[in-house]
């Protein structure tokens, strides 16, 4: 889509409540983004300064090498004990992160879906995600922060970030310059959802940054015909979009608005929650100079479209580069952040600085040498969201061992040397 001066930037961003209030909202990320700038107008002017230092960055830098990108995730589960579907289980949270992992590094099963004509726009963002095992006072952690509260739903906090404020019955965030916060809530409204997820932008207030789910519409839940047709986790991956400066691909006006994204078509409004491939609302043979005299369909694929989650499956290089700007300017914090790199258990029979891992990026294999006095019983290796894909036996005696990582695909892992229960973790790279 095309670009506009970063002095439109805020036109931009005000849509009216009363629209909101007519129609289903999937994301609620510029409603919240429009109070934000109410209650603190100074944050106009931080979000026009942090819009441009990013795209000095991209005038200036590359994206086609870049090294895969490790964000740590902590999902705080806010939930009424009287309301238990609200405290949605652990594996819901493991499917939701599996989901982004899948969506953000392009391994997702339904890029066979993609039209030929946008297939070639399509790519891995190079960005994963893993569950912090350290909280912010350097203990252990699941990722998993569940509390408890009296409130029964958080409605209005696209509008007010209750859920964000220990205060006003939700939690705090852990700090944002090591972890992405996601927050799971409940934002239904008399048993209809009243937004399914909303999101900040970098720049924003820090206090209040992260993403927020409505948990209804969080993780993989195919089987669940009342989430339909957001039941595959598409919503998290639309509202990390906007936390790395995504937009709106019909750029939240209409054929004249833009996404800041040139590889994206124009589109008059969004796709609200429908699939009709054939849709095509903007001219943009003439408007675009990108396309060359070329007029493509509205790309629903995208997933900052309002589609269903089954026809979402691609985010393209444009949007990557943008996503990859804010990753380097505003939150570049995030790219040496350790909250992934503690233990997986409390216990470690040997520090983590006495076990040795090579090579490290790996491809085909990596080998793994000890101090001859600890004794282990098992080799692991676990993906991000913990499950275990390599699992062997290790004799006693050895003291270095050799583990095939053949079959392991791109990304990050980690290696667990297990004796009882004393583990020893490291974190590794498969790079082919």
């Amino acid at each position: 889509m095309k670009k506009l001066s970063t002095v439109l930037f805020l036109a931009l961003t005000f849509v009216g409540a009363n629209l909101f209030a007519q129609t289903l909202e999937k994301c609620g990320t510029m409603h919240n983004h429009a109070e934000l700038q109410k209650k603190n107008p100074s944050l106009a002017s931080k979000r026009q300064s942090v819009e441009q230092i990013a795209q000095e960055w991209l005038k200036n830098n590359s994206t086609k090498k870049m090294t895969v990108a490790t964000i740590p995730v902590v999902f705080h589960v806010v939930y009424n004990p009287s309301i238990p579907a609200q405290n949605v289980p652990d594996s819901i949270i493991y499917s939701q992160l599996q989901v982004l992992n899948d969506d953000y590094r392009r391994t997702n099963a339904d890029t066979v879906n993609t039209r030929p004509e946008f297939d070639s726009l399509a790519t891995d963002v190079q960005i994963e995600f893993c569950l912090a095992n350290v909280d912010p006072n350097g203990n252990f952690t699941t990722g998993i922060n569940r509390v408890t509260t009296t409130a029964n739903d958080f409605s209005f906090s696209p509008f007010n970030n209750a859920v964000k404020k220990t205060a006003s019955g939700g939690v705090d965030p852990w700090p944002a310059t090591d972890y992405l916060n996601i927050w799971v809530c409940d934002m239904y409204m008399g048993g209809s959802p009243f937004v399914l997820g909303y999101a900040q932008f970098p720049g924003d207030d820090p206090a209040t940054d992260g993403v927020v789910l409505t948990y209804q519409h969080t993780g993989y839940r195919p089987w669940d015909a009342a989430a339909s047709p957001a039941n595959l986790g598409r919503t998290a991956s639309h509202e990390v979009g906007h936390y790395f400066g995504l937009r709106h691909i019909w750029g939240d006006g209409d054929c004249d608005s833009t996404d800041y994204v040139t590889d994206t078509p124009n589109a008059v409004e969004a796709s609200q929650q429908i699939c009709t491939l054939t849709n095509n609302t903007c001219d943009d043979a003439i408007a675009e100079p990108y396309w060359n005299g070329w007029d493509p369909f509205d790309m629903l694929e995208n997933y900052m479209d309002y589609s269903t989650d089954a026809c979402m499956n691609m985010f393209t290089h444009g949007q990557k580069a943008r996503m990859w700007s804010f990753l380097n300017t505003d939150r570049v914090s995030l790219l040496t952040s350790t909250k992934c790199d503690g233990p997986t258990f409390i216990n470690e029979i040997l520090p983590t600085s006495s076990l040795v891992v090579y090579p490290n990026p790996a491809s085909n294999g990596i080998t793994l040498e000890w101090p001859g006095e600890f004794k282990f019983e098992r080799l692991e290796v676990v993906n991000l969201v913990g499950k275990t894909l390599i699992n062997e036996n290790v004799l006693s005696a050895y003291a270095k061992y050799t583990v095939n990582t053949s079959e392991l695909t791109n990304g990050v892992y980690f290696v667990k040397l297990v004796n009882g229960n004393n583990v020893t973790v490291k974190k590794i790279v498969i790079q082919k």
